[in-house]
């Protein structure tokens, strides 16, 4: 599995070759110079499958560990086959073509080593490339008072778990790609108004980070390994090591003490 995902060609090489064709919103200038340096990870399709699992079973587990939350590098760039995550790659949805391979760079903002920011882009099935002109971000300290609340107070009712980390997503369109959109709709005498365009933008731009905060705890765990390849490192799961006499362990994700501090672990969710 491994030798086809390093063999597949990379989304982000694609995507800088995008944005390099493209004059437009510096936003985008901003992106080019930022993605070189980027540590860039493709993430197994059984990492993608475990991650999709828990946050559609068990998202409550997310919610308490999000004090875990942690970027390996300044400016990541993580990547993942969508056929690990759904079954319907080629059909189209509600008009909507679902892409074969999605990315997400992120980083912390301006330093700011609270301040997550991330944007998404895509590949379809015929090569076409593009991403969201929206941003999505979330603060760490915010989202580790969220965990605390949840772990003595809230439900372990899946939506409402879902919302309540959503709120923490805050997502913006810069000036620049308002602009475009504005352009955009000057030019059409039919389609989307800008409020819409825009709209759109914000939920594209949100879209994969529970996915990404997912990632972000497993690397956390020791279910989860970094296997470097050229400039580009796979993250994969690693079998779990028995136990005699193994204490049972909540699915998903859950902490234990250990000497010097807590732990992160992660079970199978189903349990496999």
């Amino acid at each position: 599995m491994y030798q086809d995902q390093d063999a597949q060609k990379s989304l982000l090489e694609d995507l800088q070759a995008m944005l390099a064709s493209v004059p437009g919103a510096p936003e985008r200038e901003r992106l080019l110079a930022l993605l070189p340096s980027a540590r860039r990870f493709d993430i197994s399709d059984e990492m993608a499958t475990s991650v999709t699992d828990t946050l559609n079973e068990r998202p409550h587990t997310l919610e308490h560990n999000l004090d875990f939350l942690i970027l390996p590098d300044g400016v990541c760039w993580f990547e993942w086959s969508e056929r690990a995550r759904r079954t319907d790659v080629d059909v189209l949805m509600h008009d909507v073509e679902h892409p074969e391979r999605v990315g997400v760079m992120i980083a912390y903002a301006n330093d700011d080593t609270r301040l997550v920011l991330g944007t998404v882009a895509w590949r379809f099935p015929d090569g076409r490339v593009d991403h969201a002109p929206a941003f999505f971000s979330w603060d760490e300290e915010h989202l580790g008072d969220l965990a605390r609340r949840a772990r003595h107070s809230y439900s372990h009712v899946a939506a409402e778990s879902w919302a309540r980390m959503m709120s923490m997503i805050y997502t913006h369109v810069p000036e620049g790609y308002v602009q475009e959109m504005e352009v955009l709709e000057d030019l059409r005498d039919r389609g989307p108004d800008i409020d819409t365009m825009a709209g759109s933008a914000r939920r594209e731009a949100s879209a994969e980070a529970l996915f990404m905060i997912g990632v972000l705890l497993m690397s956390q765990t020791g279910r989860a390994a970094s296997e470097g390849q050229g400039d580009r490192e796979i993250l994969k799961m690693i079998p779990a090591g028995k136990r005699l006499n193994p204490i049972p362990r909540p699915k998903g994700f859950s902490r234990r003490r250990v000497r010097g501090g807590t732990k992160l672990e992660w079970r199978p969710v189903p349990e496999s």
